[in-house]
């Protein structure tokens, strides 16, 4: 997906959060985001990358939703990135129609 990068010029986002979000943006057509992955590219720890992740969660960029099995336990994360800050309601259309591809 080709973005058009306005996220870039939010002074409310630091350089770490852009920069998760470039790359999560930037992931082709059906690729899975995977904090693991994202850490294992780079020379950030963990926890500064689970920071990031939080920073574009609570702007607006980022929603996370927990999937788990039958008995309760987390299995994965389901992960939608916007390039604008969005609120939960427009995170759940997008959520939506991704799901009808």
């Amino acid at each position: 997906m080709k973005t058009e990068l306005n996220f870039r010029l939010d002074p409310d986002l630091s350089l770490k959060a852009k920069a998760i979000l470039y790359h999560a943006l930037e992931l082709s057509p059906g690729s899975k985001f995977s904090v693991q992955e994202l850490i294992s590219t780079c020379l950030d720890e963990k926890c500064s990358v689970r920071s990031g992740i939080k920073e574009l969660e609570l702007g607006g960029y980022l929603y996370r939703e927990k999937r788990k099995t039958k008995l309760g336990k987390l299995y994965k994360w389901l992960y939608l990135f916007s390039e604008t800050p969005l609120n939960k309601k427009q995170f759940q259309k997008l959520k939506e129609e991704q799901n009808e591809d």
